[in-house]
């Protein structure tokens, strides 16, 4: 029941209400109320607040009233510590405002040992209780301003409530006066009852019989007559503006003054800010509490609500889409992966069998005929001869080194075989160079009995050269795709960043992902 209360009240809260207690729970910010707060003691003739206010009021006359129904919705739910769900039915609406009473209800016991005391024996529904506590606050503060007022304001004062009073049905008048126990509603009687009794129990009654219209226009012309409030600001505004100034100079304000800034401020502002949730949930309970609430249509709150939802449904699809197509490019990058180590091995066989076919058309590479012999072959032949005498010449002289008697000798010897021996390897690498030069004249020449293994290594030789192409291909190719991947995983990166964010900005989305 305290669910569809609350979710009436809210449905039905339109216009410049509306964004007065949307101003006031959400845009509200502690060191704004400080600094409103600072000037007003300067300047007795000005309402710094409620002037931030008005300009806040008029500022989010850029969103309709279900966009600002949904949005002060999902932040009841978030300051709560509620999980979001699919708002697309009423009963699930109901049953989300349930839970914000029963937390609002929770946190008022928790930070109020006067509504403690208050609910003590009441068999009322929390949303009930709360709005009562808040109406007994104001009608308090009613009370005591009454005994600073002199006689003609006290006058003033019981004057409006027989003025209200009298404009009320014949029923309504008489349903009051038996609740007050009086015989006649008269000035006087009136003054009796609020000099012996207080404003409270009489204005109570008032409220209770001619429910919530009595309460706006009874706060409203009472606060202006007390002075304690501008004439400007509304009825919701007085009861906002008295209770958050009251928790601003409590603890909590004094501590986040103390703190002076940074970490400590955003800290206690947060707190601050929880703290007023329930003052704000009792400003959409009122009408509904007071029956006054009509019937009011879901429809175009839900149809608000899945404005969000679908907007998260969009990141959604956009993440899967991108991240189908970068599967698929992943799976040709596998593909042209796979490709290219198969490549890869049937290269190295082929460089296997080549390497065996040359060695083999090396050793049979010094008995060619002379007729089939040509000139660069015969001018390696010599080369390399020249090569191998040289080859004995060194090793001669590293022989004959080691070879040394004597001390001095054998150092020398030593020493001097350290550059022969460097030597000895240029000498041989410049011979192993010129008998592959040889065996690829050998190659070209093709003599009688090599003719078979000569085309062979031909032909490995070409499929060595289109493997090497085909590899290269499918590199090329393996890069490519992954660039494609890589350029899909940025872009599903930064979606899921906006898609955070969003979440982050309408609470709740996250839970029913």
């Amino acid at each position: 029941m305290d669910g569809k209360i609350l979710a009436q009240g809210l449905l039905q809260s339109k216009g410049d209400e509306l964004r007065l207690v949307y101003a006031l729970l959400v845009e509200t910010k502690m060191h704004e109320m400080i600094v409103a707060k600072a000037k007003d003691l300067f300047d007795k003739d000005g309402d710094h607040f409620n002037g931030n206010l008005q300009k806040e009021i008029k500022r989010l006359d850029t969103y309709s009233d279900e966009e600002l129904q949904v949005r002060l919705f999902l932040y009841l739910l978030k300051q709560l510590k509620i999980n979001g769900a699919h708002f697309n039915l009423k009963t699930e609406i109901d049953y989300a405002c349930q839970q914000i009473v029963e937390k609002a209800h929770e946190l008022q016991l928790k930070q109020d040992k006067d509504y403690q005391a208050f609910v003590v024996g009441q068999n009322d529904l929390e949303a009930v209780l709360l709005v009562k506590y808040q109406m007994h606050k104001v009608f308090q503060s009613f009370d005591e301003s009454l005994k600073e007022m002199s006689p003609e304001q006290t006058d003033d004062f019981v004057e409006q409530i027989e003025q209200f009073i009298a404009s009320l049905p014949e029923q309504k008048q008489r349903e009051i006066k038996e609740k007050l126990q009086l015989d006649e509603l008269t000035s006087k009687t009136v003054k009796q009852l609020v000099l012996s009794q207080g404003s409270v129990v009489v204005l109570a009654i008032i409220v209770e019989v001619a429910g919530f219209t009595a309460f706006t226009t009874l706060t409203s012309t009472m606060a202006a007559l007390f002075g304690l409030v501008g004439i400007t600001l509304p009825f919701g505004a007085y009861i906002f503006a008295t209770s958050a100034l009251s928790i601003l100079t409590g603890p909590i304000g004094i501590a986040a003054i103390m703190a002076g800034g940074g970490y400590l401020l955003k800290k206690q502002n947060d707190k601050m800010k929880l703290s007023f949730v329930p003052i704000g949930v009792v400003q959409l309970l009122l009408p509904a509490v007071m029956d006054e609430a009509d019937q009011v249509d879901y429809a175009p709150f839900i149809t608000e609500w899945s404005k969000y939802y679908e907007q998260q449904q969009a990141y959604k699809q956009r993440i899967q889409n991108l991240n189908t197509l970068r599967n698929n490019y992943r799976e040709q990058c596998n593909q042209s992966l796979k490709l290219k180590y198969e490549l890869t091995n049937c290269l190295n066989n082929q460089e296997m069998e080549f390497d065996t076919a040359f060695a083999a058309i090396k050793n049979e590479s010094t008995s060619i005929p002379i007729d089939e012999q040509s000139t660069r072959y015969q001018i390696q032949t010599v080369e390399i001869n020249k090569l191998n005498e040289r080859i004995q010449h060194q090793l001669g002289k590293i022989a004959a080194n080691n070879l040394q008697v004597g001390f001095w000798n054998l150092i020398k010897g030593t020493m001097s075989n350290v550059s022969e021996k460097n030597e000895l390897k240029k000498i041989e690498g410049k011979l192993a160079t010129k008998e592959n030069e040889r065996v690829w004249e050998v190659i070209s020449m093709q003599p009688s009995k090599l003719k078979s293994q000569c085309e062979k290594i031909n032909g490995v030789i070409e499929e060595l050269t289109s493997l090497r192409e085909e590899i290269k291909q499918a590199n090329d190719q393996y890069l490519q795709l992954n660039l494609e991947v890589v350029s899909y995983s940025n872009q599903i990166e930064q979606i899921e960043k906006e898609l955070k964010q969003y979440q982050k900005t309408c609470y709740g989305l996250k839970d029913i992902e």
